[in-house]
């Protein structure tokens, strides 16, 4: 196991343990605040904290069953600029350069997904529940790199990489009631998919005014692909 997944593992089973502490502390005054939420509330939202951010709406048709609405939203932008020393030396002669070089990339994802939930045991601590539905995923990369060197080169590329799939996802999870209309959960996600692919790549050098080459390539593809996600942990909210 990766360190940073046992970290989340461990972060989990501490979060999870929250309730039973809770109980313990105020076992003379039971009430009804931590009985499950599924007997309780008929609406809930759900906020993603830990292995991605996202939001979820879950509509409880009874004390078995919910369904729910998950919007999963990410992006992520970078601008960083290099500075390189390179040396070549061999047996006849060595040489060096300098380098300035510049990598941007900016990245966006939008997954709708529709999940029938199931709860497998219900008492007063936990709430094992699985289930599972379709999903629509888009997601979008532009890569731009370029450079100069000491000796005048000029290089520049771009590349766009858009991704769609449809398939299935799986759920198995447990949640935690801790408060009246509050409650801890963590998932595991299982995603089938089938996958469209589109890259486009445009690479541009120039040596001098006129010693220059300009490549463009485009490629697509589809496929098959199975996606199991990290534990991902939140916070309930039902009204």
């Amino acid at each position: 196991m990766k360190l940073q997944n046992l970290r989340y593992a461990i972060l989990a089973i501490i979060l999870l343990l929250i309730p039973l502490n809770l109980n313990a502390a105020g076992k003379d005054n039971e009430t009804s605040d931590l009985d499950s939420q599924f007997a309780k509330y008929k609406n809930g939202i759900q906020f993603y904290i830990v292995n991605g951010i996202s939001v979820a709406y879950k509509k409880i048709m009874s004390e078995k069953n919910a369904l729910r609405f998950h919007l999963d939203l990410s992006g992520r932008l970078s601008d960083i600029n290099i500075d390189d020393h390179e040396v070549y030396e061999t047996e006849y002669d060595t040489t060096s350069s300098e380098y300035d070089r510049d990598e941007k990339s900016n990245y966006q994802s939008i997954k709708l997904s529709l999940e029938l939930l199931h709860s497998l045991n219900q008492s007063f601590f936990t709430q094992l529940y699985f289930g599972g539905g379709p999903f629509i995923n888009y997601s979008r990369l532009v890569s731009e790199n370029s450079w100069e060197n000491s000796e005048g080169d000029d290089y520049h590329s771009k590349g766009v990489n858009k991704t769609f799939s449809v398939g299935l996802i799986g759920i198995i999870g447990v949640e935690y009631p801790i408060a009246n209309r509050f409650a801890l959960f963590a998932e595991y996600h299982l995603l089938l998919s089938h996958v469209w692919d589109n890259h486009n790549y445009d690479y541009e050098r120039y040596y001098t005014d006129n010693d220059f080459s300009i490549n463009h390539s485009e490629e697509s593809g589809k496929g098959w692909e199975i996606n199991i996600r990290n534990i991902k942990i939140g916070v309930s909210v039902y009204f």
